[in-house]
């Protein structure tokens, strides 16, 4: 595994990351892996991801420049469908994911962030299906939208 840290110009840091290379069939791969963290130029984190031995990502944090959160992706499934090494370094497709999207605002009233929005994406044989749940302050969903079926296309 490799650490590596950029620099913004004013001397904060910029972004800290994680790469792993793989050495199969006298070839090279390489992925981003284990958690990355990118900052804004203020040195408040912009977002945290973190990425499997292979380079998918589990989680990721968005934050604004205030250090709060407002978004958040969280991987549930995930399957690449390959049956060996063969397949999985030749296959350029996703997978199956399986995949919920938090959003967050902040309320006045609660005197803090929460959930007004959830997406659930599931991703299986290249075909994309989406459910959208608009929430209210307590976290009860007060609409949902079922999005129509679509090919993939680069989704994260």
């Amino acid at each position: 595994m490799e650490k590596d840290t950029t620099y913004y110009r004013n001397g904060q840091v910029k972004f800290l990351s994680e790469r792993t290379t793989y050495k199969y069939n006298n070839q090279e791969f390489t992925n981003w892996t284990g958690k990355s963290i990118l900052y804004y130029k203020n040195g408040v984190i912009a977002r945290v991801t973190v990425q499997n031995d292979y380079g998918n990502f589990l989680n990721e944090k968005f934050y604004d420049r205030n250090g709060n959160l407002i978004e958040e992706w969280i991987t549930t499934e995930l399957d690449s469908r390959a049956n060996n090494l063969n397949e999985y370094f030749s296959n350029k497709s996703l997978g199956d994911i399986k995949k919920i999207i938090n959003y967050y605002k902040y309320s006045k009233k609660l005197s803090k962030y929460y959930i007004y929005k959830q997406e659930y994406i599931e991703l299986f044989n290249g075909i994309v299906k989406e459910k959208r749940n608009t929430l209210n302050l307590n976290g009860e969903i007060i609409k949902t939208k079922n999005l129509k079926p679509r090919k993939e296309k680069n989704l994260w």
